[in-house]
């Protein structure tokens, strides 16, 4: 049978969904993303980037993020989307058009500062469902600017903006009401950290590099100096812009990765902090840069403040278990 999914002449012939057991080769996770027989891969957390052994060839209607494995050879056919000839021109062609309105939104360079104007009075009364949702302050939520936007030509969801090195909003990072999480298709990735990151003006005080809003909620919530890469791997050439005053001011940079084992033995969240790590010894070679993980059992740095750590139980533990300088592996 035939299925739909995507643009209208789209028609694809099989569509399997990945799961726990078999996760997306994207993301790694098992966030409703799914593939075609032919090898058509649409995923729900990437967009608008080539990811290691594939293709981005653009969004499909929804906004999924449409892939094909390097050195793939789709089946012959009529020349459909699903029929793909190695040509993006192809995914262009058929992708729909901005309207006129949006096209002027995007000309100007803080139109999602204020866009995060606009959803202002939404907040009241809704940040306090994520807050609960997540087993975070408030408080925490607000310091980050987390904006609400209403069911209405979208689902509800909570957006924690992503910031160039200026503090300019460039890209949203969205939460949805079932707990899902994406992108949005064109824009930007960027760090997510609140106005006063830097908060305190220690030489020895660390300063956190973690991946994801959540976390960075959670840093706050710790009181730490708390700054969020997009991706495991992602956001280097900012942090190396943005991190320069902690640098100066003798703050030791922690790059925090997650515990979030896959059962083929793949590790992104630990290899990402690792990369990471490495890169930002390489750009910033005054700074001294370590990185490490959470305690066993814990998967990420909201998970370890749900557990009862305190600023310096974190502060601890990375110390005295974080690799730092040559000993980066």
């Amino acid at each position: 049978a035939s299925i739909r999914h995507g643009p209208t002449n789209m028609k694809l012939t099989i569509l399997t969904r990945f799961n726990k057991v078999n996760l997306c080769p994207i993301c790694q996770g098992d966030h409703s993303c799914s593939v075609t027989d032919d090898g058509l891969h649409f995923c729900w957390r990437r967009h608008g980037e080539d990811v290691s052994g594939f293709y981005y060839l653009g969004d499909s209607r929804p906004g999924w993020g449409m892939y094909r494995r390097e050195g793939d050879e789709p089946r012959s056919g009529n020349g459909s989307i699903g029929d793909w000839r190695g040509d993006r021109d192809l995914i262009e062609a058929q992708k729909p058009k901005s309207t006129p309105k949006l096209q002027h939104r995007r000309s100007s360079p803080d139109w999602l500062d204020q866009l995060a104007a606009a959803y202002e009075r939404y907040a009241l009364g809704n940040l306090e469902r994520l807050a609960a949702q997540l087993g975070l302050s408030v408080e925490s939520l607000r310091r980050l600017g987390v904006s609400y936007v209403p069911d209405r030509e979208q689902p509800e969801h909570w957006i924690f903006w992503e910031r160039n090195a200026a503090g300019r909003r460039i890209g949203r990072a969205c939460r949805y009401a079932d707990g899902s999480k994406r992108t949005m298709p064109g824009d930007a990735r960027g760090l997510t950290y609140a106005d006063n990151w830097l908060t305190s003006t220690e030489a020895g005080s660390p300063v956190f590099i973690v991946e994801g809003g959540s976390d960075v909620a959670s840093g706050l919530a710790l009181g730490l100096s708390v700054v969020g890469r997009p991706s495991n791997t992602g956001g280097v050439d900012l942090l190396a812009e943005l991190l320069t005053t902690a640098v100066a001011a003798g703050r030791p940079i922690v790059v925090l990765g997650e515990r979030d084992q896959k059962p083929d033995g793949k590790w992104p969240g630990r290899d990402g902090a690792t990369s990471v790590a490495k890169q930002l010894v390489a750009r910033l070679p005054d700074a001294q840069v370590s990185w490490a993980l959470p305690p066993e059992g814990v998967k990420d740095l909201r998970g370890w403040l749900l557990a009862g750590a305190t600023r310096e139980t974190v502060v601890n533990h990375c110390q005295a278990t974080g690799c730092c300088g040559n000993s980066i592996a």
